[in-house]
């Protein structure tokens, strides 16, 4: 249940008064999981950003072997375009 980095002393008020504990263990998962929360949606958003530049670059037949400087719209301007 404790974990073994608490002292004695800790664990002893622990027990005595577990409501305490529970409270702040509470606060501490729904901190964490708003910080999680906001990660995922950060990484849905990258992997939509990621398809939609791979479906442009796609349509605009590029080739990984070409001599020519290819100039291509960068994905941050296309974000745009996820919000449809």
């Amino acid at each position: 249940m404790f974990p073994n980095s608490f002292s004695l002393k800790t664990k002893l008020r622990i027990k005595n008064n577990p409501e305490l504990y529970n409270n702040m263990r509470k606060q501490w998962r729904t901190d964490n999981s708003e910080i999680v929360r906001i990660y995922d949606l950060i990484k849905y958003y990258r992997r939509k950003q990621k398809t939609l530049a791979l479906s442009y670059l796609k349509n605009k037949q590029y080739k990984a072997c070409n001599t020519n400087i290819f100039h291509s719209v960068p994905t941050y301007s296309l974000s745009y375009l996820l919000k449809s």
